[in-house]
């Protein structure tokens, strides 16, 4: 197949158009302080001390000029993204930083007709004292109805909170300043029985109809009736405590969860940080066991016609992703180049296994699933064609087309680059006429290779973290997609 070429246009982007203006800036002032040289060697072989006062009391207050300048930069700077979320409406967008903030940028309905870039300011914001390790927005959020504009949070040794960001008299895209998010509407609890401390999840979902919520932890799934803010309504261990062991049981906390709606209801689908994958009939409401599991393949074969084996294990799934078909998952796990690929008519083995993602790294790296024709889901033959978005730690966004189709390694057919800094999430909008695409980086400040120095089990003072982030919006254009982009459907969306 031909190599196909992404065009993206910047529509808007959170980082400080200052950054530009004080390069700009910079490259001027360099220029003035070469002339002003100049002129100092000339007033001094003059012996004129009059204009050495001047100059000095013109570079005093350019150096004033740039620290409020270097202020003004560093109180737009946005933290490393960390996890970004687009809202089941496609106008919102959701973010959770290193710095403990959980921020909601709202698209402005006027994006696609915008000439230049614009720049992206958080609606709403909330500065949280414990990490955030999960979201989750209700499947019924509409940003014209904001009794339905709620999500949930899973912090560290905190209760799963519910959230209503958009909750306020008026609801604008033009204030600069974000107003902040109150208190949660409601918290949900679990607590060991034994040893009382909080079980915090690691991953959160909705079902279907939204009326309940499901969040994996250690060794554990507990479902929540989203009405009733208390304790969970069931349970489902997934590792026994001691004794008998099936191929129903897996071990590890549960880092990713995904619904599917197929012909035989909903299918919950659940990975581990220990490689393990398993699935649930009627999403895991009322059952004891899963029905299926497997754990995910450390080699897999170049192609059917070669025997060579490539090496692709990873350190536990970070995320999961079901087909618009439902028949099949795509898993992705921290420090692994791959992307798999599994028919869950058959699960005991990888169809194939999208390679050259460039994600060798601890930190969770996100990826979308995106159809490129909501209308035409499937061709004649009834086979469903569909995309797969992922971003590297290299900056780049790399696009697979229809891995499911295809066996063995399957190369990227298009990319672009956004950055320098990791891509952590790459969304691509239902109308197919806009992507998200969020980035983020910390080191330690002073350490070569972002190392922190040990002794004695103890670190040598406070290191100082230094983090960077961005959210950016393009428009799409794909040479081998037909010219109507959507872009009418995506107005309405908006404008609503």
């Amino acid at each position: 197949m031909s190599q196909q070429v992404m065009r993206t246009r910047l529509l808007a982007s959170t980082r400080p158009e200052r950054e530009k203006a004080k390069s700009d800036e910079g490259g001027t002032t360099d220029e003035g302080k070469e002339s002003g040289e100049s002129e100092e060697e000339e007033s001094e072989s003059e012996g004129s001390e009059d204009e050495d006062e001047d100059e000095k009391s013109e570079d005093s207050e350019d150096g004033e000029e740039a620290k409020e300048r270097d202020e003004e930069v560093l109180s737009e700077h946005v933290s490393a993204i960390q996890v970004a979320e687009l809202s089941p409406d496609g106008t919102c967008i959701f973010t959770s930083e290193y710095s403990k903030k959980f921020s909601v940028y709202v698209i402005d309905q006027n994006i696609l007709q915008a000439e230049d870039p614009l720049k992206m300011t958080p609606y709403s914001q909330i500065q949280l004292t414990d990490p955030i390790w999960a979201m989750a927005a209700s499947p019924h959020f509409d940003l014209s109805d904001l009794s339905t504009t709620t999500v949930l949070l899973s912090q560290r040794d905190t209760y799963i909170n519910l959230y209503n960001p958009l909750w306020q008299e008026t609801l604008s895209t033009e204030s600069t300043q974000p107003f902040e998010i109150r208190k949660p509407l409601a918290s949900y609890r679990n607590i060991h029985p034994l040893r009382e401390h909080i079980i915090v999840p690691s991953s959160i979902t909705y079902t279907r109809n939204g009326s309940y919520f499901i969040a994996g932890s250690q060794n554990e799934i507990a479902i929540f009736n989203i009405e009733y803010p208390s304790a969970p309504i069931q349970k489902i261990k997934t590792w026994p405590k001691a004794g008998f062991y099936n191929n129903t049981r897996f071990k590890g906390t549960v880092s990713a969860l995904a619904v599917a709606s197929t012909r035989f209801g909903g299918v919950l689908a659940v990975g581990t940080r220990e490689r393990g994958i398993a699935f649930y009939e009627n999403e895991g409401i009322d059952q004891t066991q899963s029905y299926s599991t497997i754990t995910l393949e450390e080699q897999l074969k170049d192609s059917n016609d070669s025997n060579d084996m490539t090496r692709v294990a990873g350190n536990g799934v970070s995320s999961i992703k079901w087909s618009p078909c439902a028949t099949y998952l795509y898993i992705a796990e921290r420090n692994s180049d791959i992307i798999y690929t599994y028919d869950i008519r058959n699960a005991q083995a990888a169809v194939s296994y999208c390679t050259g993602r460039n994600a060798l790294t601890p930190n969770k790296l996100g990826f979308d699933v995106f159809t490129p024709f909501q209308d035409q889901s499937a061709d004649n033959s009834g086979v469903s064609h569909h995309e797969l978005w992922a971003g590297g730690v290299d900056g780049k966004v790399r696009i697979w087309r229809d891995p499911h189709l295809k066996q063995g390694a399957v190369k990227p057919e298009s990319e672009f680059e956004v950055g320098d800094d990791p891509v952590t999430n790459t969304l691509v909008h239902a109308s197919g006429a806009l992507a998200v695409v969020a980035s983020g980086y910390w080191e330690v400040a002073g350490r070569e290779g972002g190392r922190k120095r040990m002794v004695h089990g103890g670190m040598v003072g406070m290191p100082r973290i230094e983090s960077r982030g961005r959210v950016d919006i393009l428009g799409l254009s794909l040479e081998a997609r037909p010219e109507r982009l959507w872009e009418a459907e995506m107005v309405e969306r908006l404008a609503r």
